[in-house]
């Protein structure tokens, strides 16, 4: 009880004093969630080129991944709750590889994984055809996006390739 009284006669000096301490408490807790922040975003982006080098190894053995190594993988964090970390890879000639998951409420992990190629068209735009953990690459017309091919974009066909050892 003498504590108290001993502050009350203070007054300006306890609540400069309080402001101050609760100043240095907040900047530690900020501190605390930027490095718990920074740990979290570590995590997701190794498990991310994990998950990108393990679906080539499954998908594409003889190929993609004797080609583009773990190391080749660039992890990306979730940014937020609604969306996947995801890797990329820079394959050369303006290309990039994609990988990513998608919620998928049939599979034993709720997760399915997927491909994204970018790769410049004719028209300057980027082009993008994708796949997902199915047994084929679905066909995709998915191109560029310019209306009519007399705007330049000669690149307009829709691509089909199987996964390596299925028919």
């Amino acid at each position: 009880m003498t504590g108290r009284l001993s502050l009350a006669g203070h007054g300006d000096d306890v609540l400069l004093t309080l402001l101050s301490l609760a100043s240095d408490y907040r900047r530690q807790v900020e501190a605390a969630w930027d490095e718990e922040r920074r740990e979290k975003e570590a995590i997701e982006r190794q498990a991310a080129v994990e998950r990108a080098s393990d679906f080539a190894a499954l998908h594409f053995p003889h190929t993609l991944a004797k080609a583009l190594p773990a190391q080749a993988w660039q992890g990306y964090p979730s940014g937020g709750e609604s969306h996947e970390p995801m890797a990329t890879a820079y394959l050369g000639a303006g290309a990039f590889l994609i990988h990513g998951t998608e919620y998928d409420g049939d599979r034993p992990d709720g997760l399915r994984g997927f491909l994204v190629l970018l790769h410049p068209c004719p028209c300057g735009a980027t082009s993008r055809r994708g796949s997902t953990a199915s047994t084929t690459w679905p066909s995709s017309s998915m191109t560029c996006g310019a209306p009519t091919p007399a705007r330049g974009c000669a690149d307009r066909r829709t691509t089909s390739v199987g996964s390596e050892g299925h028919a």
